[in-house]
């Protein structure tokens, strides 16, 4: 039963705080967020953000899910995502996608 809720509750969490975020400024997300050590915080607000389409304010996310956790495989691969379909830079979407392998994604 817990493993079939674990993957409900993520869902529930992740909509709950895209729905906050499609409302609230990014700088009052930005500031609720200073001294926050969750990789995975800084990768859903990625996410969110990117759907917005604010890839510079989505792309400091990625960049202080790094900064905790060098070897965040997710985040390479959120970036491979941006080089192929917002830069359409295929260069930089490979190194990113190796990055991502190469950490476990």
């Amino acid at each position: 039963m817990i493993r079939i809720l674990h993957p409900v509750i993520t869902v529930l969490h992740m909509f709950t705080a895209f729905k906050v975020s499609m409302t609230m400024p990014y700088h009052i997300i930005e500031s609720r967020l200073s001294g926050t050590k969750h990789t995975r915080t800084h990768m859903r607000i990625w996410v969110m953000l990117s759907f917005k389409k604010k890839y510079d304010e989505a792309l400091k996310m990625l960049d202080k899910a790094l900064q905790i956790h060098p070897e965040c495989g997710e985040a390479y691969l959120s970036y491979a995502n941006y080089y192929a379909y917002v830069l359409k830079d295929w260069k930089q979407t490979e190194v990113s996608v190796n990055k991502a392998i190469q950490y476990g994604q």
